[in-house]
């Protein structure tokens, strides 16, 4: 792997792979594999990775084998009917192997072949970003790709599975309604056209300032345009046929543990286990030794379909996922959740809706705050977290075009991520090992192949730092993380997409904010007069886009404290712009030290109160 670039398994010369209709996928682990091109290596974990303990059956597990295109192998059926695969010849069906019967689904997922997804009627599918992809490139396919007869067993549907360390937890439901839509886009219209004529105004008498008339019209403009383009952006809806067939889908859910409170992960776990929507598979993976997770591994290994695997030493975020990722060849969706996130009761089966549009490769959830009552810290960081969800990223959903699905909770097409591993992992910057951005890195390999959305429907609550010096460091490893990936978005993204644009309008805001403030402080007091009407324009932008919170509804909050929580957001713009900006530019500046920065000392946050400096 060359200094300064990605391996070309991940993301080189993508558009010209998508003008064939020929894939490449290693033949263990996709069905109807021709005769193509060799493979690249398929990636192998360390003969370490030994699992605790497995599902029933899981041991002595068959190989999984090719379909029956490859000689030698036995013919079976298509895994697209012909009329919903156009080219493909009627071929005879048979029913799934399986060792037992499976328990009964709430929902009725009976496992069966996979059936092409129709597109998803959505306002966000006519832009196109990468015109060069091909729709049926992207499939939809069901849990049965041959796996043996002692294939993993999904989880029975529990509504009541009690956890290791609580029978049940408190986990609020959260909604997303547009009932208010009217008003909140009528008070940001009013507010935008105030600003923009009182600008104006001072414009007009003061003539000086014109010389800063290109920074204000891109800083206050292109805002401007992601508050109104936001709007578009609706949660995915999909048709009963469509529900149906996302209900074969097989989804494993990995969840890394590191430093981690142990009541936490059983909330995570239990969270998981009590969806809606239960996933066929939980694989937990403690990165190398921590905290102890005895009393929650033991319970948890006697739930069917959840795998506990220990790593024999801290390797980073991105081998623990890899571990799982590398482990289960039958998965059609792959969820990453952070061990500190509880996921709402709805947020899987939600987070799988954008799927029944085949171009769709990855889709990001929403994070809901839960500890954000907790202290004024949490509640300024959880406000701004939403407005930036439901705005710039709801922008970015709108053209296909999601920068970041945060790690927290997020939803891939599992044949995307098996492919990229190698690069994943391998991943280097001027010669040094990448381990920050795991969730910025994922997201920008499936964006390779097609479009990465946002539902703003399904939600996850994970917990936020409770203390200053926890908050900083997090800030701290972020902007590390994301300066390396702004490389790689300038370089890969295509030049038509709505977020190359957005990376390069966020690289000339780095410079002018870290400037303009310099060229106050030196011609103070002279400088007063516009310090102070800029600080007003940033608090009324402000009330400008922070209504958009209210269309947000948790279980709990009355309509007084998310209006009082709506007005702090004022104070989360300048908290980020006085206090974490510099933080954010020392970020940038120490790049190449990817270190972890936040669990290094052990347990920072727990779910009764925070620990830590």
């Amino acid at each position: 792997m060359a200094d300064g670039t990605l391996d070309p398994a991940g993301l080189d010369d993508r558009r010209a792979q998508h003008a064939h209709a020929s894939r490449q996928y290693p033949a263990e682990i996709t069905p109807g594999y021709a005769d193509r091109a060799p493979p690249r290596a398929a990636y192998h974990p360390a003969p370490a990775y030994q699992p605790v303990g497995t599902m029933p059956g899981h041991a002595g597990r068959a190989p999984h084998q090719p379909a029956g295109t490859v000689p030698g192998y036995p013919q079976r059926a298509a895994y697209h009917p012909a009329d919903t695969m156009p080219g493909y010849a009627e071929r005879p069906q048979r029913a799934p192997r399986r060792l037992a019967p499976l328990p009964p689904h709430p929902e009725a997922r009976a496992h069966a072949t996979a059936t092409q997804l129709r597109r998803s009627p959505n306002l966000r599918d006519h832009y196109d970003v990468l015109p060069h992809l091909h729709a049926d490139q992207l499939r939809v396919r069901g849990p049965h790709h041959g796996a043996g007869p002692a294939a993993a067993v999904s989880l029975a549907p529990q509504q009541g599975t009690p956890g290791a360390l609580n029978p049940s937890y408190d986990v609020p439901e959260v909604h997303f309604r547009r009932s208010a839509v009217p008003l909140i886009l009528a008070s940001s219209l009013l507010l935008v056209a105030v600003r923009t004529g009182w600008h104006l105004t001072y414009v007009l008498a003061h003539g000086d300032y014109w010389a800063l008339m290109p920074i204000w019209v891109l800083t206050f403009g292109v805002p401007s345009l992601t508050l109104f383009l936001s709007w578009l952006d609706r949660p995915y809806a999909v048709t009963p046929r469509q529900q149906q067939q996302l209900n074969r889908l097989y989804v494993a859910v990995a969840v890394p543990v590191y430093n981690e409170d142990p009541e936490l992960l059983d909330r995570c776990l239990w969270s998981l286990a009590n969806s809606s929507r239960p996933p066929e598979e939980i694989h937990v993976v403690e990165d190398g030794p921590s905290g102890d997770y005895t009393a929650v591994r033991e319970h948890w290994l006697s739930v069917p379909g959840v795998r506990w695997t220990r790593l024999p030493a801290n390797r980073g975020k991105k081998h623990a996922q890899a571990a799982v990722f590398s482990s289960c060849p039958r998965a059609d969706i792959f969820i990453t959740v952070d061990s500190d996130t509880t996921l709402e009761r709805h947020a899987i089966s939600e987070g799988l809706k954008p799927f029944a549009n085949p171009r769709i490769a990855s889709v990001a959830g929403i994070e809901e705050v839960y500890n954000k009552q907790v202290n004024w810290l949490t509640l300024t960081c959880a406000v701004r977290n939403t407005v930036s969800q439901l705005i710039a990223w709801s922008t970015q959903s709108v053209f296909g075009d999601v920068l970041i699905n945060r790690g927290t909770f997020a939803l891939y097409r599992a044949h995307i991520i098996r492919e990229i591993i190698p690069a994943y992992l391998g991943e280097t910057f001027l010669g040094r090992p990448v381990r920050l951005g795991d969730d910025s890195a994922l997201t920008l390999f499936a964006r390779a192949h097609g479009r990465t959305v946002q539902q703003v429907s399904a939600f996850c609550l994970p917990m936020y730092p409770e203390n200053l010096s926890h908050h900083f460091r997090q800030w701290l490893r972020w902007a590390r993380g994301g300066s390396v990936r702004n490389y790689w978005r300038i370089r890969y993204l295509s030049p038509r997409s709505w977020s190359w644009w957005w990376i390069v309008f966020g690289l000339y805001y780095i410079p002018i904010s870290a400037i303009v403030p310099v060229v106050y402080a030196v011609t103070w007091p002279a400088s007063a007069r516009v310090v102070g009407y800029i600080g007003i324009l940033m608090i009324s932008w402000a009330y400008a886009v922070c209504p958009r919170t209210l269309c947000v509804r948790r279980e709990g909050e009355s309509r007084l404290f998310r209006l009082g929580a709506m007005l702090m957001y004022p104070a989360g713009i300048i908290w980020t712009s006085v206090v974490l900006r510099p933080i954010r530019l020392y970020g940038i500046v120490t790049w190449f030290k990817q270190g972890w920065v936040t669990r290094t000392a052990g347990i920072e946050v727990t779910a009764t109160h925070f620990r830590g400096p």
